[in-house]
């Protein structure tokens, strides 16, 4: 297992602010390249008034020019101190680990198994899920009780989150979300906010690095999205995520219930839902617009094999 960081004593938020001066950005630059229409959420950041949202991290890591693993312990660590404590320096993370998953191996083999496939996010992802991990790594090993929390939180987080190829090709731990039909349906209904509710016959899984709780899935229909979607295909709606001009939404319209997937885009205040099939009109819709409309964004997708 294998951590490098070189983490310093400045805070999340001038660690931030040093690496855009670095590269050569203002807030409103980087806020472009990473999709925002204003430089508000950056400023947030730097502040410290606003987290970095975690599925953003790797994006931000990569057009700053900074090792994604030292950005994603720097946000956690803001969060949570003991995690700087665990994961710093390199040496003594290898070691606490090592001699974890000796102990471990001797209570549960595929415990300890699953836990050494896990990857660097993963693992700061598991310290959050099963709070007993860092209390032990801390020294806390001659309890009893603390072992058996420690087993039962494990296996709660290892029967929730499943290992899987990615791309068929990389091994990563996921979760399941609940996936809906697009379009009002008679057993679907929705909360105020325009998440569908109700049992789903049909989970997906997604990347446990999605950590918002109302991540749902919603299958096409119709052609409106072609060539981009297919009938059949999913999209993983995550509404913690930020709408980004000209990446695919959610759009739920609580009068009719119906919902739809689409591509955003706001020009000033007003909103187009476009269709990649150019044969579909956009829906417009402005600040005098009579219809209630709740947008959210799509993060991923899953393609009709």
């Amino acid at each position: 297992m294998i951590m490098k960081n070189n983490l310093k004593k400045e805070t999340i938020g001038e660690f931030l602010r040093l690496a855009r001066v670095k590269k050569g950005l203002s807030q409103y630059e980087l806020a472009k390249k990473m999709g925002y229409k204003t430089a508000q959420s950056i400023s947030d950041w730097e502040r410290e008034k606003a987290d970095v949202p975690i599925e953003r991290i790797k994006e931000l890591a990569e057009i700053l020019n900074i090792d994604q693993k030292e950005l994603f312990l720097k946000v956690l660590s803001a969060r949570n101190p003991s995690i700087v404590r665990i994961f710093s320096p390199q040496k003594r993370a290898d070691e606490l680990f090592a001699r974890y998953l000796d102990a471990l191996k001797d209570i549960s083999p595929a415990l300890a198994e699953n836990v050494k496939q896990l990857k660097f996010d993963e693992l700061i992802m598991l310290t959050k899920k099963v709070p007993t991990l860092i209390k032990i790594l801390e020294g806390e090993t001659e309890k009893t009780e603390l072992w058996d929390q420690h087993l039962k939180e494990l296996n709660d987080f290892f029967s929730q989150h499943h290992l899987r190829k990615n791309n068929k090709t990389e091994l990563i731990f996921t979760r399941k979300v609940p996936v809906f039909t697009a379009g009002a349906g008679p057993n679907l209904s929705f909360t105020d906010m325009g998440y569908p509710v109700g049992v789903s016959d049909r989970m997906e899984h997604v990347p446990i690095s999605i950590t918002d709780e109302h991540t749902f899935g919603v299958v096409i229909k119709g052609d409106s999205m072609e060539p981009t979607l297919s009938e059949g295909d999913i999209a993983i709606v995550v509404p913690s995520a930020e709408l980004q001009n000209g990446k695919l939404c959610y759009a739920y319209f609580p009068e009719t219930e119906e919902t739809l997937i689409k591509r955003y885009r706001k020009i000033g205040e007003t909103i187009f839902l476009e269709s990649d099939n150019k044969q579909y009109d956009p829906i417009i819709i402005t600040p005098d617009s009579p219809k209630e409309v709740k947008i959210y964004r799509v993060k991923r997708l899953i393609r009709e094999e």
